[in-house]
């Protein structure tokens, strides 16, 4: 970009006072727009994700920091698991701080905006650090206006719906990154300031990864020039190794632990890509274009460069294993950043340049105010807290009659639209911030194994339903399963709020009304509840094929082996596993009964430890909480894995404790962050410099050229493989079979549900697949392999709510197969499982006109 000229370009006196009324502006706008008063209120915020973050904080504060941890265990949710370990902790430490300050409701409303806020004058820095001339760095704080008040989507990140729905950590961390882009420009072309790149790096990656992963894409977009190539590599590369350093106390145990984690393979539907350029971004895309297209200069390619950055990840996210519509933001914010450059251009000619970032804020403020329309709304929403929502009363009288602490049996509750009178339809999750008991669910999908078991509880008790894993799938309303499931949870009270859920507790066994707040009813459910008991079968290591989380999963559907648990073959030498004699590669268990009692003599249950005493010595005690490596047991040889994804524990002495400790990984990691810090420190004061500073020209041509074609070709290759994926995603791959079908090409569409049953065996695509493997034999007349795939697709997904119907014609292919035993035993399956279903009147039906019609021939013969 040219430099304006002396006669446009007012005194730098003049510019830099400008720039600050600009920023005072823009800050005193964006706090019109938010209920002061409400964010310092004790009331605690609601919203989508909101307040499941708050007994984070709330953890962190009172439980960990005074022990001096970031990191620990947490029984509140999903059977316990690592708080802090598989999410990001800047934001809640800037929380923490806060609360010093303030009341910690106040804290952590105030801390949910930080990222909304820091954003404007982190758009500047990232802008006057890349040496863009006045306005540009003005401009680009106002540019960010029009991305914050968009609302064409509400959970990708970034935006202020965004960030009031729950995403206010990946706001922080895209403020940071913006920051960044500016401060790493400056380093890479003045070779200074590595300690500043990378201690930001590191803050970014600790406020949320796809923010860091988005860095280091754009980061190696910044080596594509030849001439500084090596002195460029080797800044790149001591800042990125600095960074690793110092995120390293965290890092390292996020990544070994990642096996105990859940995934989650979620891809953007094309029609929702549609959001990507909404109307409030036009103006900025028009002059983003503008601004590319104008004349080369390196730092506007370098804005480019970002934008590609975010799309490209967008498009490879798939074969990288993340979630790839979290990308498009960063893309959306680099326009923004663009937008600001090319209105630079646009008026760099005209007089009184000192005015045009207050005309562009004007108009900006005119162009939000006609597009913004739900944020106001949504922010009183969410600050007015639980305490300002009419059914306050309602819930605060049951969290009252559940009143207690970790060491009492969880609390479940019924899946509904209905709780978000509450603030958000994630109140319940908030179980342990108001009455002090542990609940099941919780916003931290992936944190734990026992997740894709919690949600399967939701939909066996639920009218409505989440379901939130792909790879996973569930069941319908079914008190009488569910009630093996809340045992083995040790559960104690259920809140029911549907009118058909209420209904079914006051039908069903075992439940007992215990308090009442219309229209919510607690139901306790019948002893006895224990975190620890001895089993009543020998439990059974698993030699099957596939993962252990599939294993646990189908072993977790079956009603006739929940009471003989697996033993997973993980994390341990073979030899560790020998006093297990009985052994299985499916799911028909040997029964092995064992004698003894069938409780402890006493248990006690805190945040990061479990104690019992027990008479049983030498036999499998299970342990109703999520198993980690980090756990360690005194009592015991060690801690086995067993189903669902417990821990499993062998007593040789009559009083057992297993604690949570650091481990290896955590020790490695603060060893590294402390190396790093010293590092940091010594770059910083220039007692030490990074080297090599440089690399020859030799080297580095050769090195680029490497680093061109390897670029090159992974983003091909990673690009192919998702757009393989895309078009491979199991809903793309069932439509393209039913098409198929539709045209009577039985073969090809049975190929496919084939290999969706074989690639994601447990998922809700693979139960589809199953089921129309059955259906289209059956409508071929192939009654042989129709029975082969009706039984497989009951042996994978008994609870289904299609099984009715494939026990149905279960037995209808054995009857056209003459197979009179075998049919009978599939009609009386139907109707001993699933007596009230379409397919069991049928059935009946079909029974009586039978016996009817032979009724009336031996009355004929007669």
């Amino acid at each position: 970009m040219s430099e304006p000229s002396a006669g446009n370009n007012p005194p730098s006196a003049w510019t830099l006072w400008a720039d600050l009324a600009v920023l005072g502006c823009v800050w005193a706008f964006l706090l019109s727009q938010f209920p002061v008063r409400l964010l310092f209120s004790s009331a605690i915020a609601t919203g989508g994700d909101t307040p499941a973050h708050y007994y984070t904080l709330t953890y962190l504060r009172q439980h960990l920091l005074p022990q001096g941890k970031l990191t620990g265990w947490c029984q509140a949710n999903y059977a316990g698991f690592p708080m802090l370990e598989f999410y990001f902790p800047l934001p809640f430490l800037a929380m923490a701080a806060m609360s010093l300050a303030v009341s910690l409701p106040a804290a952590f409303k105030l801390g949910t905006l930080l990222g909304v806020f820091m954003l404007p004058p982190c758009a500047y820095l990232c802008l006057r650090l890349m040496r863009f001339p006045f306005p540009a760095p003005a401009l680009g704080a106002v540019a960010v206006l029009p991305f914050l008040f968009m609302e064409a989507n509400s959970f990708w990140g970034g935006n202020i719906l965004s960030t009031l729905a729950g995403e206010f950590a990946y706001g922080v961390a895209m403020a940071l990154a913006a920051l960044w882009l500016g401060v790493f420009h400056r380093g890479m072309t003045t070779g200074r300031g590595l300690a500043l790149s990378a201690g930001l790096l590191s803050l970014i990656g600790l406020s949320h990864g796809y923010a860091l992963l988005f860095a280091g894409a754009w980061s190696i977009a910044a080596l594509i020039r030849r001439e500084t190539f090596g002195t460029r590599l080797a800044y790149f590369a001591w800042t990125h190794l600095l960074a690793i350093l110092l995120m390293a106390f965290w890092l390292i145990p996020l990544i070994a632990h990642l096996p105990w984690t859940t995934s989650y393979d979620f891809m953007l539907p094309a029609s929702d890509f549609t959001n990507f350029l909404p109307a409030i971004l036009a103006p900025q895309i028009l002059l983003a274009a503008y601004a590319c297209g104008w004349e080369p200069n390196p730092s506007a390619r370098y804005l480019a460069a970002a934008a590609a950055a975010g799309l490209l990840l967008w498009l490879v996210g798939p074969s990288i294993g993340v979630v790839d519509f979290r990308f498009l933001p960063f893309c959306q914010l680099a326009i923004a950043l663009l937008s600001a450059v090319g209105l630079a251009l646009l008026t760099r000619r005209l007089r009184g340049q000192i005015l045009i970032p207050f005309l562009a804020l004007s108009c900006a403020l005119l162009w939000i105010q006609g597009e913004s329309r739900n944020m106001q709304s949504w922010a009183q929403w969410n600050y007015s807290g639980f305490e300002g929502k009419q059914a306050w009363p309602t819930f605060a009288k049951i969290n009252a009659a559940l009143s207690g602490t970790v060491a009492a049996p969880r609390v479940v509750y019924e899946h509904s639209s209905e709780h978000n009178d509450f603030g958000t339809v994630r109140a319940w999750e908030c179980l342990p911030a108001f009455s002090g008991r542990s609940t099941l669910e919780h916003a931290y999908f992936q944190a734990s194994p026992t997740a894709p078991f919690v949600f399967y509880i939701q939909s066996e008790i639920s009218d409505e339903i989440s379901c939130p894993f792909p790879s996973y799938g569930c069941a319908s309303l079914d008190l009488a399963r569910a009630r093996r499931h809340l045992d083995m949870f040790n559960v104690s009270e259920f809140i029911a709020v549907g009118r058909k859920v209420k209904a079914a507790l006051k039908r069903a066994s075992g439940f007992k009304l215990k308090a009442a707040a219309d229209p919510y009813e607690v139901y306790e459910l019948e002893g006895p509840h224990a975190y620890v008991v001895p089993l009543a079968y020998e439990p059974v290591l698993w030699t099957g094929p596939g993962s252990w989380k599939e294993a646990a999963y189908t072993w977790f559907r079956h009603d006739r082996s929940s009471d003989v648990h697996l033993v997973f073959p993980v994390g341990s030498r073979g030899e560790d596993f020998a006093r297990f004699r009985l052994r299985a590669n499916g799911f028909e268990l040997p029964r092995q009964k064992l004698s003894g009692p069938a409780s402890v003599v006493s248990e006690k249950l805190t945040d990061d430890a479990v104690e019992f005493e027990t008479e049983a010595l030498g036999k499998p005690h299970l342990i109703k909480v999520s198993f980690h490596p980090d756990w360690k047991v005194e009592g015991a040889d060690r801690i086995y894995l067993a189903s669902p994804a417990f821990m499993l524990v062998y007593p040789n002495q009559r009083k057992v404790r297993l604690s949570f400790a650091r481990s290896w990984a955590e020790k490695a990691g603060l060893a590294l962050s402390l190396l790093g810090l010293c590092l940091a420190a010594l770059l910083a004061l220039g007692k030490i410099q990074a080297w090599p500073r440089t690399i020859s020209r030799k080297i580095g041509n050769a090195l680029w050229l490497s680093f061109l074609l390897g670029g090159l070709s992974l983003t091909f290759y990673w690009t192919f493989d998702s757009w393989h994926k895309r078009l491979s995603a199991s809903d793309a791959q069932l439509a393209k079979a039913a098409a198929y079908e539709g045209k009577k090409d039985w073969e090809s569409a049975e190929k496919i549900y084939a290999r969706i049953a074989s690639q994601r065996p447990v998922s809700r695509f693979a139960e589809q697949a199953r089921f129309r493997l059955g259906m289209n034999n059956f409508v071929q007349d192939r009654f042989e392999p129709a029975s082969a795939g009706f039984k497989g697709f009951l042996e994978y997904f008994p609870d289904s709510p299609l099984a009715a119907e494939a026990f149905y014609h279960l037995g209808l292919c054995y009857e056209r197969l003459d197979n009179t035993a075998q049919a009978r035993s599939a009609r009386d399956s139907l109707m001993k499982n699933f007596p009230d279903s379409m397919w069991a009147r049928q059935a009946r039906a079909q029974k009586d006109k039978k016996q009817a019609s032979a009724h009336g021939s031996r009355a004929r013969r007669l």
